[in-house]
């Protein structure tokens, strides 16, 4: 209930007239609800019949023409500024709510990651001072939409998820708090106009559709480990077969050169840690490989990502 009385102050404006609107924008009437909003948990609005999102596109989409931003393009790289111009070019296919839409195209997903890779420490830290991050909403508002495009890339973008791309584009929003509603309204960056597409790309993941997809994979590598172990019960079967765990060893090399070349600790956890020092290499029954970095390296953990380029195969949560 309460992201349905954020949801209805933020629809307010729509209802007000011209000079109405244009007082209640100066006063910033609407800013702490702003403020407590960017900084809610938006993972569990997910489960909110309440969708922010597609009101903020709706009110923003209402008032166009009517909020001008002053020195819109300030503070923004040619690189940023090109972005918006190679985004506009494909943000009707992106958009368009019919079979006609498309996800972002490698080009552009790779601009988005350029922007990204410039993207300020201090976003992802925690406690720190968000007016000090930004000079500019212009800056700001271009890497949410590079944050916005890699999630609805996925998963042909830089190996990230949607779900991560999410997380982000929150953690940006909210170091743009002090600037103001109206800021986001008036932005010339369509991010209230993506921000409900990546929501519902949110949402479809963890829906019940994943969940099928992950059932008929488990049938898939029961039937292979069959294959490979005849005469095994299948309480016994292992969970991957040994070509998947080659894949599987082969990957955390990579992941150990990579993280390696970042100077970016961390450590085997769970399963993956009992494995190797129990039975030298992965549990016979365990399937997967856990690892853990600190949280702190996190901006450190997204460039590794973002310079690995376009994702072939699976992608990072």
């Amino acid at each position: 209930c309460w992201y349905g009385w954020i949801a209805m102050r933020f629809f307010v404006p729509l209802v007000l007239g011209q000079e109405q609107r244009q007082l209640v924008f100066e006063e910033q009437v609407f800013h702490t609800e702003w403020v407590l909003w960017l900084g809610s948990p938006w993972m569990e609005m997910l489960d909110s019949p309440w969708d922010v999102p597609a009101v903020l596109a709706a009110t923003a989409g209402g008032l166009e023409g009517v909020l001008q931003e002053t020195q819109p393009d300030e503070g923004c790289s040619m690189e940023e500024l090109r972005l918006r111009s190679h985004l506009y070019e494909e943000l009707e296919s992106i958009v368009n709510p019919g079979p006609a839409q498309s996800a972002p195209s490698l080009a552009l997903a790779r601009a988005a990651a350029g922007i990204l890779l410039h993207l300020p420490q201090e976003v992802l830290a925690e406690g720190g001072k968000v007016e000090t991050v930004w000079k500019a909403p212009c800056p700001a508002h271009a890497a949410a939409i590079a944050a916005l495009i890699l999630g609805l890339a996925a998963p042909g973008g830089f190996r990230v998820t949607p779900g991560y791309a999410y997380r982000l584009v929150q953690k940006i929003l909210q170091t743009t708090g002090h600037m103001g509603f109206s800021s986001l309204l008036a932005s010339p960056w369509p991010i209230t106009g993506l921000l409900p597409k990546l929501t519902d790309r949110v949402k479809a993941s963890r829906g019940r559709e994943e969940a099928i997809a992950e059932d008929k994979l488990a049938q898939q590598v029961v039937e292979a480990s069959e294959v490979e172990f005849p005469g095994v019960l299948p309480t016994f079967l292992p969970p991957a077969t040994r070509r998947e765990r080659l894949q599987l060893f082969h990957g955390l090399k990579a992941l150990h050169a990579a993280l390696t070349a970042g100077h970016i600790p961390y450590m085997a956890i769970t399963g993956t840690l009992l494995g190797a020092m129990r039975h030298h290499g992965f549990i016979p029954w365990d399937g997967d490989a856990d690892i853990c970095a600190d949280i702190r390296d996190e901006a450190r953990l997204l460039k590794v990502v973002l310079l690995q380029g376009p994702a072939s195969g699976g992608t990072a949560q």
